[in-house]
């Protein structure tokens, strides 16, 4: 019986892995999740205490009704560069952004604090899908931790179709991948690369 396992949950990958991973845990089983702690160089329960620092309102300046497709750019634990977006999806694709109030590494340990984070993701998209958005390119920089668990709140007969891209700062163009997730219409995950010549958008698959 389900009620029966428990399952514990850490990770070191990169970001589109982490979110999937949590989109393919049941969110009926019972989990714990752990992150990697480098200053104390230890696996550590996701059991710290809440700053009440959260989530800003979501920034869709951008993102006019009957907008079909958008880049969510999520800050968590470091800021996403403007350049960088532009780089991969080109000067015409609109953006959103959700921000932390305080956008800084290590300050990810309470879980009350990651569940408040992940009802902001699930507004902001839901905002999204009100305006008319179908697919999200969402760019997130967060913890291993938080990545998981936000991809255990995606719901994916619902919610746009959604591809996570991975940051490598030295790539041409520098999200040069991502993971489309299995949402309705997509049953397997897939990867999908990005070149700046064909940002059109029409992403290689493979």
């Amino acid at each position: 019986d389900k009620a029966d396992i428990q399952l514990a949950i850490g990770g070191l990958a990169a970001v589109p892995a982490l979110f999937l991973a949590g989109m393919l845990v049941d969110d009926e089983t019972n989990v714990t999740l752990y992150d990697w702690d480098r200053n104390a160089k230890l696996w550590r329960l996701v059991d710290g205490s809440d700053d009440r620092k959260r989530f800003e309102l979501l920034d869709g300046a951008e993102v006019d009704a009957g907008t079909k497709e958008v880049v969510l750019a999520v800050s968590v634990s470091y800021p996403i560069d403007t350049q960088a977006l532009r780089q991969t999806f080109g000067a015409s694709m609109p953006i959103a952004r959700l921000t932390s109030e305080e956008v800084l590494a290590d300050r990810y340990w309470s879980e009350e604090k990651q569940q408040a984070y992940v009802v902001s993701l699930r507004d902001a998209i839901q905002k999204l899908m009100s305006v008319g958005v179908q697919r999200i390119h969402m760019v997130l920089a967060a913890p291993a931790s938080l990545s998981i668990r936000m991809g255990m709140a995606y719901d994916r007969r619902l919610m746009p179709d959604l591809i996570v891209y991975q940051y490598e700062k030295t790539a041409t163009p520098p999200y040069p991948w991502g993971i489309q997730m299995p949402t309705h219409g997509h049953t397997p995950a897939k990867v999908v690369w990005s070149d700046s010549e064909q940002f059109a958008f029409a992403p290689r698959c493979g």
